[in-house]
């Protein structure tokens, strides 16, 4: 029996803009179905929850890829850390993601390739090689509960802790058989 196995490549490029802040194109990064990538978008604090300007640009590298790759239905899951009531937690996660959804609506992106999910706190980041070399005080497979992180004997440890758990993922959750 022969086993296929579908992958998309994103192209991840540096960028510099003029005011000398970096920001990531994805154009060639291997994007595995089911796989889920952390995308940098910071938010607004008040006016809505939209995404701050600086986020846009990695957003139009998803429009961009999504463009490319017509077949694909994506999940925007939002999480976020533990601080506040969990009700609030939710419904910030949701409507952040919903409004990363209507920009790439506004963009030009189908209504039906996309979906949002706000997880809130309830899905803590699982610590991998890659945030365990960055931070080697976090062990490989440690989950960021807020009870571990209340363990963590530094402000500066938990302070990571929460910003690790405060994200914004994207997810290819089908492939339609159109182009």
């Amino acid at each position: 029996m022969i086993r296929l196995i579908t992958f998309f490549v994103f192209f991840l490029t540096l960028q510099i803009n003029c005011n000398g802040q970096s920001f990531f194109n994805y154009t060639d990064t291997v994007f595995e179905v089911g796989q889920i990538r952390r995308i940098e978008v910071t938010y607004q604090l008040s006016g809505g929850c939209g995404p701050r300007i600086e986020s846009l640009p990695i957003l139009d590298s998803i429009y961009n890829f999504l463009e490319m790759n017509k077949n694909l239905k994506i999940e925007i899951g939002v999480h976020t850390d533990c601080r506040s009531d969990s009700m609030f937690n939710v419904e910030i996660s949701n409507m952040r993601a919903r409004k990363v959804e209507g920009y790439l609506i506004e963009k030009g992106i189908d209504t039906n390739r996309m979906e949002y999910k706000g997880y809130g706190e309830n899905d803590p980041k699982t610590v991998d090689s890659e945030i365990n070399r960055m931070y080697p005080f976090l062990t490989i497979g440690q989950k960021l509960t807020e009870e571990f992180i209340k363990k963590l004997d530094t402000v500066e440890k938990q302070e990571i802790a929460h910003m690790l758990n405060r994200r914004t993922e994207i997810k290819i959750i089908e492939i339609s058989n159109r182009p």
